[in-house]
């Protein structure tokens, strides 16, 4: 079976196959090779799904109709995905799918159009399609792969520590429970500083406390808000550090002169 494809739940879209297509069209790729080994529908040799716009919008409810349709429109043309009609009544125009294995194939080499290798410098979140948002933040990113480096190829911080700030930011945020592939990068670039979590935690606490809106309607939306006040907080700990440091090799200096002989 394609590598780039996983074939249990909960679902794991790898950030090679997100970089290239895009974070919903990744998702909706995993969704649908899930269901094709599921499926018995045989056509023309290969196996198919079929589904409406609708049904597809049961099975992603954080997604409206349009999204979906747009998203399985991209990777129509990006000849990934197949699809046809092979309904009895004509009159029922209900879309079989399925995925051109061979133009994923591709991708096992990791380079892109250019010859240059594709990077994995984009944290995409593990998303379990069978629960609810919530739960895909928190909880279900803690079945990932200790090991991400069998995943990603490179070294990503901690998943609990993604999540446990990615938690934290919704409930602090009060709009919406799930977060964009740039609030996760986001987070990503905050703990690639090897900073512990419950730092980057309250400093985000801090941001929001500091942070006066214009309006009772306004709000920070986006975890990238934060990001700055999270760094240069993060910098000036690192200075503080460094200065207690020295100050503190000074007074050994200083002692070693003072002893008596």
């Amino acid at each position: 079976m394609n590598k780039l494809l996983l074939n249990e739940k909960p679902l794991i879209v790898l950030p090679s196959l997100a970089c290239k297509y895009g974070l919903n069209e990744a998702i909706l790729l995993q969704q649908l090779h899930y269901w094709l080994q599921e499926s018995k529908n045989i056509r023309d040799g290969y196996t198919w799904v079929y589904n409406t716009y609708t049904d597809w919008g049961k099975q992603f409810p954080f997604w409206s109709e349009r999204t979906i349709r747009r998203s399985i429109l991209k990777l129509e043309e990006r000849r990934v995905v197949v699809s046809n009609n092979f309904n009895r009544k004509k009159s029922d125009r209900t879309k079989w799918y399925r995925i051109d294995y061979k133009e994923l194939h591709s991708l096992l080499n990791q380079h892109g159009q250019d010859g240059q290798p594709i990077k994995n410098d984009c944290l995409i979140p593990m998303v379990n399609l069978t629960t609810s948002i919530p739960e895909n933040t928190a909880d279900s990113a803690l079945e990932i792969n200790k090991d991400r480096k069998d995943i990603v190829g490179m070294p990503f911080p901690p998943i609990e520590d993604v999540s446990s700030v990615a938690k934290r930011f919704i409930e602090l945020r009060r709009n919406g429970c799930h977060l964009t592939d740039s609030d996760y990068k986001g987070i990503n670039k905050v703990l690639e500083t090897s900073m512990a979590v419950n730092s980057a935690v309250k400093w985000l606490e801090e941001c929001f406390d500091k942070y006066h809106s214009r309006s009772p309607k306004e709000g920070i939306r986006s975890f990238n808000y934060c990001v700055p006040y999270i760094l240069d907080r993060y910098r000036e700990s690192m200075r503080n550090r460094k200065n207690r440091v020295i100050e503190r090799n000074k007074s050994y200096i200083a002692e070693d002169f003072n002893l008596d002989d």
